[in-house]
C-alpha cells in the first residue's frame, strides 16, 4: 500500500467522485477536467485526493507537467464508467416508466385493423423504445372494452365510432372502405358506390356481438340513406365475410387494406360520406400518457403507409 494512504475499511464514495475521477482520467489534466465539470480546480484536486484516501490506493501520478493513470487508476476508470452508465440507464428507465415507455404494455387490436399494421407498429416501438416490451393481443372490440376496464390491456386499437363514458377514444385514421361483391353482380361495373345503391341487397355484416357500436352506426347510416339494412349473414372476421360473398350469400363492407384476392369476388370503393369507420386508440379516462400519444402517431404512420402501398387514399375525417 502506498505510504501515507490508510487501509480501506468502508465506502463513503459518492456518485460525484466517480464523475470527478472519470473527467480527470479522460482529460489527464486537472484544469481541463475542472472546466468540463464547471467547478474550480482546487476543490477537484481535493476530491480526487479524498477518493484515493478512501480507497487506500493511488489512482493518479501527477507532477507539475503531467498526470498519469496508475494500474489501479485504469481499473477504477473502467468501473467508474460502468457505474455512471448504470446510473444514467436507471434514471432513464425510471423516467420512461413514469411516461409509460419502459416495462411491459399490452395492447388489444381487432383483425380488421391489422393487414400488416400491427407488425409495423410493433417494429417501430421496438426501435424507438427498446426498454418497452409491447404485446399485441387479438381481441374483438367488446372484449377490448372489458379488458381495458379489468386492467388487462393498457390500450385498444379498434374501429370507431365507439362511445363509452369511462373510455377515452381518439380517432387515428379514417379507413377507406370497399364493398366486396360477387364478380358477376350488377354493381360490379360501377365506380364509387353509394350506400343507397345497396338498398334491398343481402348484406354480410360483422356481428353486433363483437362490435355493437359499428353495427348500430351502419344501421343508422343505412336509414339516413333511405332503407333498412337487409342483414342476411353475420360474421366475425374479414376472411369469412369474403367467403360468404364468394358463395353469393350477400355483399360485405370492409376496410380497403383487408381485401383479399378471391375467385369470384371483386371490390368497389364506398363513398365515405355515406358510411365511415375510423381506426381509433382507446384507453381508460385518466390513463392517457406520452406513450399512448406516440402510439397514436405510429398507428397513423403505419396506416398511411399501408394505404399508399395499396393505392388507396384515406377518407377525409
Amino acid at each position: 500500500m502506498p505510504a501515507g494512504l490508510p487501509r480501506y475499511s468502508r465506502s463513503v464514495i459518492e456518485l460525484r467522485h466517480f464523475r470527478y475521477f472519470t473527467a480527470v482520467a479522460e482529460e489527464l489534466h486537472f484544469g481541463r477536467a475542472a472546466r468540463k465539470l464547471h467547478i474550480a480546480q482546487p476543490p477537484l484536486s481535493q476530491q480526487i485526493k479524498a477518493l484515493e484516501e478512501e480507497l487506500g490506493v493511488r489512482l493518479l501520478t501527477r507532477n507539475t507537467h503531467q498526470v498519469r493513470l496508475t494500474e489501479a487508476g485504469r481499473a477504477f476508470l473502467k468501473e467508474s464508467k460502468r457505474v455512471l452508465a448504470d446510473v444514467e440507464r436507471s434514471v432513464r428507465v425510471a423516467r420512461q416508466a413514469e411516461e409509460g415507455t419502459a416495462g411491459r404494455i399490452s395492447i388489444g387490436f381487432v383483425s380488421t385493423v391489422d393487414g400488416g399494421i400491427v407488425s409495423r407498429v410493433k417494429s417501430i416501438l421496438a426501435q424507438e423504445y427498446p426498454d418497452l416490451d409491447s404485446r399485441f393481443l387479438p381481441l374483438d372490440p367488446v372484449a377490448q372494452v372489458a379488458a381495458l376496464r379489468a386492467g388487462e390491456i393498457r390500450a385498444g386499437v379498434l374501429a370507431a365510432p365507439l362511445e363509452e363514458d369511462d373510455l377515452l377514444v381518439r380517432s387515428v385514421f379514417r379507413a377507406p372502405l370497399v364493398v366486396a361483391l360477387p364478380a358477376n353482380h350488377r354493381l360490379a361495373g360501377h365506380g364509387v358506390l353509394r350506400l343507397a345503391e345497396l338498398r334491398g341487397e343481402p348484406l354480410v355484416s360483422f356481428s353486433p356481438r363483437f362490435n355493437p357500436w359499428i353495427f348500430h352506426h351502419f344501421s343508422e347510416c343505412c336509414r339516413r340513406a333511405g332503407f333498412e339494412p337487409n342483414i342476411a349473414q353475420e360474421s366475425a372476421s374479414p376472411m369469412s365475410i369474403i367467403g360468404f360473398v364468394a358463395s353469393n350469400a350477400g355483399l360485405g363492407i370492409l376496410p380497403a387494406w383487408v381485401r383479399m384476392d378471391r375467385a369470384g369476388v371483386t371490390y368497389r370503393p364506398l363513398a365515405s360520406e355515406d358510411f365511415w369507420v375510423d381506426v381509433a386508440l382507446a384507453c381508460l379516462k385518466g390513463q392517457d400518457c406520452p406513450l399512448l400519444r406516440h402510439l397514436r402517431n405510429m398507428l397513423e404512420r403505419a396506416l398511411r403507409e399501408i394505404t399508399a402501398e395499396n393505392g388507396y387514399a384515406p377518407a377525409r375525417n
